[in-house]
């Protein structure tokens, strides 16, 4: 099962929470390269890399993110990855599972929106 059916049988993918899921398999280039964020921009018409939240469970995938101007980048530790590790990277946010990234990113959009002044009015 890759991300796409699992994000489907979670009944995350096409709904509120993830817009678009985007693998390696979905990009010409390896993972080196932080093709990934640019064609999920691309497929939603978001200009501004800053919007984009990048999950992933390895240091590289986090990586990936940063490169590309990502603001969130959140590490799973689903897989025994070490929090250490994915913190000795880029990484905003540690989810120990994948099934609580939903949550870190309403916790995330919360903090974000009551950041923005509201407008003075005179």
């Amino acid at each position: 099962m890759d991300a796409h059916d699992a994000l489907a049988r979670l009944g995350w993918l096409g709904g509120e929470l993830v817009d678009v899921c985007v693998t390696a398999s979905d990009v010409p280039r390896h993972a080196l390269f932080p093709d990934m964020v640019p064609h999920a921009m691309r497929e939603l018409d978001v200009r501004d890399p800053a919007r984009v939240a990048k999950v992933s469970d390895t240091p590289l995938g986090l990586l990936q993110g940063a490169t590309a101007g990502c603001s969130i980048l959140i590490g799973v530790l689903d897989r025994g990855q070490r929090e250490s590790v994915l913190r000795g990277g880029p990484c905003t946010h540690v989810a120990p599972t994948a099934a609580l990234v939903p949550e870190l990113l309403e916790r995330v959009s919360r903090v974000a929106t009551s950041a923005v002044p509201s407008s003075a009015t005179a």
